[in-house]
């Protein structure tokens, strides 16, 4: 394969963008053609070099000088170079420019960096100190670059995001643990409140799980998680909801309830991977929370010997389920696992 590189914005291009932007003083057409050469026609590193400019024009001059002398470190790959200049360039504008924020955009700006989806005004306000303010903080930012704003025609409304490359330059959040616990609190309100209320999307339903998780709070995470797997499993999508009962049959605390443990085999032995089935299976029957669960593991590890060819080991499994379907008198479950069991007999 031959690279195929990237090269930089036409100027022509940039210099209708640039006419485009808001410029508080008059920038000459020699001006113009620096800021292109030293951003290397980054759109938006032009947009944050706008704003310094036009609020900090004594800043300006001296930022153009340290940018057109940066080096890439000794030793980088030239392939890597003008990735790693690029960075750089951005990181000093974004620094530059995050300067002008007053602390509670910027704190704002930190605290939707740790959204991982665009978010409508109510997800900004759940996290702003101020609430009040928010619309003429988040207004400056999208001035800025620093939020972008899609549109939801569904929904009429219009959400707000940190784009990727804001976040990776901004890096650590710098929130303490109680601060930033407190933050996931709310983010997993917010969602919680979309899925059940407003948006009614899967989507919402997994960041809900994620920030309960981000703030330890697994009883919550786990019993809205068992609800989509349940909608995943439904519809086959088997690997989304191996995804989910995974990072749940891993840990050490709490334990894996039961579902999970059920669920994440079930998953596992239609994937066609029996021995890690059957292992969860195996950790799932001793902690069923009830006789109907039991019968259930039961049923599927006669499923993974029945795979396997070992006919003999899963009527034992079926035998013990079908008797705990006539004792609980589960005329479903008894009507599914009778049929199974009589055939395996034969």
């Amino acid at each position: 394969m031959t690279p195929c590189p990237v090269e930089d914005a036409p100027y022509g291009d940039v210099l209708r963008k640039m006419s485009r932007l808001h410029w508080q003083q008059e920038i000459s057409a020699e001006d113009k053609h620096t800021i292109y050469t030293v951003l290397g026609g980054n759109h938006r590193a032009i947009e944050w070099m706008a704003q310094v400019v036009s609020n900090q024009p004594q800043k300006s001059d001296e930022l153009l000088a340290v940018l057109q002398h940066l080096e890439a470190p000794p030793g980088t790959p030239a392939e890597a170079a003008s990735v790693v200049l690029e960075a750089m360039r951005q990181n000093l504008l974004l620094s530059t420019l995050r300067q002008q924020l007053t602390p509670a955009q910027d704190r704002l700006l930190r605290a939707a960096c740790l959204s991982r989806v665009s978010v409508n005004e109510d997800g900004l306000r759940a996290i702003e100190s101020q609430p009040e303010q928010v619309e003429n903080n988040w207004q400056r930012l999208v001035a800025y670059a620093l939020f972008e704003i899609p549109y939801d025609p569904e929904l009429n409304l219009q959400y707000f995001v940190v784009p990727p490359v804001v976040k990776e330059l901004i890096g650590q959040h710098g929130f303490d643990a109680q601060e930033l616990r407190a933050l996931h609190r709310t983010m997993e309100a917010y969602h919680a409140f979309q899925v059940e209320y407003l948006s009614r999307r899967l989507s919402d339903a997994i960041e809900a799980i994620y920030h309960y998780r981000c703030a330890d709070e697994h009883t919550a995470a786990d019993a809205l998680a068992e609800r989509v797997c349940n909608v995943y499993y439904a519809v086959s999508n088997f690997a989304g909801t191996k995804t989910l009962t995974e990072e749940i049959v891993v840990r050490d605390e709490p334990p894996p309830p039961w579902w999970a443990l059920n669920r994440y085999g079930q998953c596992q032995l239609r994937l066609g991977f029996l021995d890690t089935a059957h292992a969860a299976f195996e950790r799932a029957l001793p902690v069923a929370s009830s006789q109907r669960g039991r019968g259930t593991t039961l049923n599927n590890l006669s499923q993974v010997y029945m795979t396997r060819g070992d006919y003999d080991t899963a009527l034992r499994y079926l035998e013990q389920s079908l008797q705990i379907r006539r004792d609980i008198s589960d005329k479903a479950g008894e009507a599914t696992t009778l049929p199974v069991c009589t055939a395996a007999r034969m």
